[in-house]
Order: structure tokens, then C-alpha cells, then sequence
């Protein structure tokens, strides 16, 4: 494995790591954790955020798989477009559109499921996890990383640009009184009113006010 240290004396990936500097989703994630009294335990752990945020996963790639497949559903469904494709193109893209929907769905159903559950454990809940354990899950929350930057870079799109407006618009609930974001009674966050934007990703890609 390259550490970063190891890796900063490539010449090809120092632009990449200065790059990345200027965005820094873990610093801003910790903030957003610690500002809504989130668990930021110091050594590995299972704990209820854990849980949390494997469903917010699950909600998160469910609003992915839904935008695809209305994508995919638009373009098979047009005739134009239709028209100039290969027969096998088109029959691919209809069985992707299937195919996707019905990930979406399972995705969303899911979600859904481990919501109910995921409410019922004790705030304070926590377990001891083995080294195995925690490696394979950091492997895959790591990987999650990569892919969903390649996704956005596939997609054509910016995503630090996006990434930083829909943060500062978590980041913007925060009371600024004592810089905490406050939750109701059922545990949703309150937007301070002071304070709050909402994220505008029309803005940052197409430049619309």
C-alpha cells in the first residue's frame, strides 16, 4: 500500500494530492458530526451512527439508481433516439433501465427496513469490533470513495463543486448562538433560519440562480 507520504514524491500525483487538499470531505464531515453531537469515537467501533449512516448509504445510491433509470427509461423510450441506435444498443439500455429500476427499488425497500431498526437501538449502543471486521469495512467505505468520484467524474460534473455546496448547506444549520445544530423531538434536524441555505446544484453545474 503507497501512504501519502510515499506517494507525494510522484510528480504525477502531487498536483492530484494539492488538489484534494482544497477539498477536505473528512474535515467537514467530523465538523457536521460533532456540531449535531454525533459519535466521533477514536479507536474503531459499532456504534449507532455506524448503522445510521450504512442506511443513509443505502438512501443515498437508491436517489442514484432512480436518476439513472429515468435516464435510461427517456432514452429507450424515444423514438428518435431509438432510431439511430444499433438493435443491440437499444435492447442493452432497456434491460440496464430494468435492471436499474429494479435495484432502486430494492435499494429504497432496504433503506427503508434498516430505518425502523437502526431507530431502536439505544442512542449510546457501541460494540467491540474484530481487526477483520473493521478492515473490510474500511476497504469498502474507501472503495465507495473512489467509485463515487468516478462516478461524477464519468458524469460530467463537479463533483468538489457539488460536494461543497450541498456540506456548507448542512453545515449552514448550525445555530449560530452556540454553533450546534439543534434536532425535534423526532430527531430531525432544525435549520436555523439565521443561517440556512439550501443546496443549489442547479447553480453549481448550470450556473442557474
Amino acid at each position: 500500500m503507497t501512504t501519502k507520504n510515499e506517494a507525494s514524491t510522484i510528480p504525477a500525483v502531487k498536483p492530484i494530492l494539492t488538489a484534494v487538499g482544497a477539498v477536505d470531505p473528512w474535515s467537514m464531515q467530523r465538523a457536521l458530526m460533532a456540531a449535531s453531537d454525533q459519535k466521533l469515537p477514536k479507536a474503531p467501533e459499532l456504534n449507532k451512527e455506524v448503522m445510521l449512516y450504512a442506511r443513509l448509504n443505502l438512501e443515498e445510491g437508491a436517489e442514484t439508481f432512480d436518476g439513472l433509470h429515468k435516464a435510461l427509461h427517456r432514452i429507450v423510450s424515444n423514438k428518435e433516439l431509438a432510431a439511430g441506435m444499433e438493435d443491440k444498443v437499444h435492447g442493452a439500455l432497456a434491460s440496464l433501465a430494468v435492471e436499474v429500476q429494479d435495484i432502486f427499488r430494492a435499494m429504497k425497500a432496504a433503506s427503508l427496513r434498516m430505518e425502523h431498526l437502526v431507530a431502536r437501538l439505544p442512542n449510546d449502543f457501541r460494540a467491540d469490533l474484530t481487526r477483520e471486521e473493521v478492515i473490510e469495512m474500511a476497504d469498502g467505505t474507501t472503495d465507495l470513495t473512489v467509485t463515487n468520484s468516478g462516478f461524477a467524474c464519468a458524469l460530467g460534473v463537479d463533483g468538489a463543486a457539488c460536494y461543497l455546496d450541498v456540506a456548507g448547506s448542512n453545515l449552514s444549520k448550525a445555530n449560530p448562538d452556540d454553533g450546534k445544530i439543534h434536532k425535534m423531538p423526532d430527531g430531525k434536524w432544525i435549520k436555523d433560519p439565521r443561517t440556512y441555505r439550501a443546496p443549489s446544484l442547479a447553480k453549481v453545474i448550470y450556473g442557474e440562480e
